[in-house]
């Protein structure tokens, strides 16, 4: 069985199994992934700062990932150019994958977040993709990220 890797560039647990859950039911038969949480940095990214932290804490994990693939699981793919360049495994960000899949076939698309602050990082990702021309707009919800985030319900509403 192939083995990959979903990277949490934060140090919440809670997200990691969260996200290995999605990734896990959307994984074809015969992939396993396993979950590497961040040890140090922040619990939630929400802006420049905290995505600069992540960055480090996952440069921190290199040599732990040893797998078939590497998936950085934060929109903001902190750490992925670098393991990119370090590794001989494919590594992806979920924002990079996200955006071009978006903007696929020339499509127009949107960011929808709850991190205001982050808004410069994601338009500097959409233009690091090549994407720009396609970004329409980066929609975001006026409340706290980190309150946001804890309930589950409110979250997909703002959404």
């Amino acid at each position: 069985m192939t083995t990959i890797q979903l990277v949490n560039p934060n140090t919440s647990t809670a997200t990691t199994d969260l996200m290995l859950e999605m990734a896990r039911a959307a994984a074809p038969r015969g992939l396993s992934i396993t979950g590497v949480t961040a040890r140090q940095g922040l619990p939630l990214i929400v802006d420049g700062r905290s995505l600069e932290l992540s960055i480090a804490a996952v440069a921190v994990l290199e040599p732990e990932l040893i797998s078939a693939g590497v998936i950085v699981a934060a929109f903001g793919d902190p750490g992925a150019d670098l393991l990119r360049n370090r590794l001989k495994v494919p590594v992806v960000g979920i924002g990079e994958a996200s955006i071009l899949a978006a903007h696929a076939g020339g499509r127009r698309f949107s960011i929808v977040t709850t991190t205001p602050l982050l808004e410069p990082a994601m338009r500097a990702r959409v233009e690091k993709l090549g994407c720009a021309t396609g970004l329409a707009s980066i929609r975001i919800s006026t409340d706290d990220p980190v309150r946001l985030t804890a309930d589950p319900v409110a979250l997909e509403q703002r959404l």
